[in-house]
């Protein structure tokens, strides 16, 4: 087998990574919104935090230092944990009044729906940028790919909304599309052998 196939494999999970994180950042600015006032100016907040959480993220990844597969590794643990919180966070949303969601469950909610997974998210794609330039002399792979994944998870919550879908159950759905992004991600970089040896910054 040539080393083009497992190559191609590395382009699925951050389209992945992608779909789920545009689905729960839309996710999380919906639930927002829906109970809170002016939204215009709460629409503002969250996208100024979710942009700022990416970035975050994407600088906390290009800093780590060490071998590309354990830090994979690490950074696909952290998203996992991000979805879980934020799927047993939203569970509980559903007991909260409309009244009731105000002032600080609404900060929690935004911490812990939009922008931890967001930030989790961006550290693992700057990690998967590293690896992608460590093999192919390229590490921008993974963001064009994951933006393109943004806009399939962002029209699929567009497809269902008004549904009786619940945000838990399409954060559960993320985190099967995240299980398997791992799962080939793992499959492909054992099919192409040991990394090569890293030169320079890690981006």
């Amino acid at each position: 087998m040539t080393r083009r196939a497992p190559s191609a494999l590395l382009g699925i999970p951050p389209f992945l990574l992608g779909v789920s994180l545009a689905a729960s950042s839309e996710l999380a600015a919906g639930l927002l919104l829906y109970t809170g006032e002016g939204m215009i100016r709460a629409l503002s907040v969250i996208l100024s935090i979710l942009l700022a959480s990416l970035g975050i993220g994407i600088w906390s990844g290009m800093q780590e230092e060490g071998p590309v597969v354990p830090l994979l590794r690490k950074r696909w643990l952290f998203v996992f944990l991000a979805y879980v919180l934020a799927a047993v966070y939203a569970a509980g949303w559903g007991f909260l009044g409309e009244g009731e969601a105000r002032g600080l469950s609404q900060g929690l909610g935004l911490a812990v729906l939009g922008a931890l997974p967001v930030y989790a998210g961006g550290s693992l794609l700057a990690v998967m940028s590293r690896e992608a330039r460590n093999r192919t002399g390229r590490g921008a792979a993974p963001f064009a790919l994951a933006a393109l994944g943004g806009g399939a998870g962002s029209l699929l919550v567009g497809l269902f909304a008004g549904s009786r879908i619940i945000p838990p159950s399409f954060l559960l759905l993320c985190l099967v599309l995240l299980s398997g992004g791992s799962f080939v991600e793992a499959l492909g970089l054992a099919r192409l052998g040991p990394p090569p040896v890293e030169e320079g910054d890690p981006l």
